[in-house]
């Protein structure tokens, strides 16, 4: 009985229990917010493995959301299409989550792994966001904006 009171006390608590997280589909999400308002959420990815793998191997990418790579420090990030079965927009961001460059229309690589194009790694980054083809174009990205999250 005092095992069942102590659970029950601490699922009341705020910041406990399943109300805290709203669903699993939210762990590691972040929601990003454009110049022109519109929002989307990102899959989160910090770990080396992921942000090696990004949108590898997925079928498609659901409206109004995108991937946010987080890396830990400013660097010269390159990007490739290998396994990457749809178009996306690339975002390059500096710390200041600043646009720096950006790629439109990323083709998937239907060719080897050795014979896939490299993209971007122009500039120094600190995050990159991968969101579906024509993103950018309609709500009118550009350099020197900033993507709030």
């Amino acid at each position: 009985m005092l095992v069942l009171l102590l659970a029950a006390a601490a699922f009341s608590l705020p910041g406990c229990g399943p109300k805290s997280i709203g669903s699993l589909n939210d762990l590691g999400m972040r929601t990003l917010t454009f110049p022109d308002g519109t929002k989307i959420r990102a899959e989160l990815v910090t770990r080396e493995e992921d942000l090696r793998r990004g949108l590898m191997h997925r079928d498609s990418l659901p409206d109004g959301t995108g991937m946010l790579f987080a890396y830990g420090k400013p660097g010269v990030y390159k990007y490739w299409m290998f396994n990457v079965k749809f178009p996306i927009d690339i975002i390059w961001l500096d710390q200041n989550r600043q646009i720096i460059h950006i790629i439109h229309e990323v083709p998937p690589c239907t060719v080897t792994a050795d014979q896939c194009p490299v993209y971007g790694g122009e500039y120094p980054s600190l995050y990159v966001i991968e969101v579906n083809a024509k993103v950018a174009a309609k709500h009118n990205l550009k350099p020197g904006m900033v993507i709030d999250f």
